[in-house]
């Protein structure tokens, strides 16, 4: 398992003001989406909020996949290399749940996870669900 480079346990979130800046982390790519994923549990998600969450980023790739699709079926490729690109320039919602599997059979839970695993409080998760969430 990869280790995170040191000092990133405690993020600060300086320069989010509000819950609509939390937009510009929404994920490009799978990594990204771990990030949302941390951010929304966080702030209290629930499991299949952030799984929606996380799928949208193949909404975003479908162009891409679309363009790369095509131009391998020009070229004489099939299903597998469909498969392949697929694969490449979207993320797994499948693979995605069953880290979050993992997750909680380990830590019991995301909130539990980000508290042990990632140094992130009860306090400080509750000081960002106080600071963005309407009351």
């Amino acid at each position: 398992m990869r280790e995170l480079p040191s000092g990133t346990r405690n993020v600060p979130f300086e320069g989010i003001e509000n819950a609509r800046d939390l937009g510009g982390l929404r994920m490009r790519d799978g990594r990204a989406g771990w990030g949302t994923a941390f951010l929304l549990a966080a702030i209290g998600a629930e499991r299949g909020t952030i799984v929606e969450d996380f799928a949208l980023s193949n909404i975003s790739y479908a162009p891409v996949v679309e363009q790369l699709s095509e131009k391998v079926l020009q070229k004489g490729g099939g299903e597998n290399e469909l498969r392949f690109i697929r694969s490449m320039a979207g993320v797994s919602v499948d693979n995605f749940e069953r880290g979050l599997d993992l997750i909680d059979g380990k830590y019991g839970g995301m909130d539990r996870y980000l508290e042990k695993q990632l140094g992130f409080s009860s306090s400080q998760q509750n000081k960002l669900r106080d600071k963005y969430l309407e009351k």
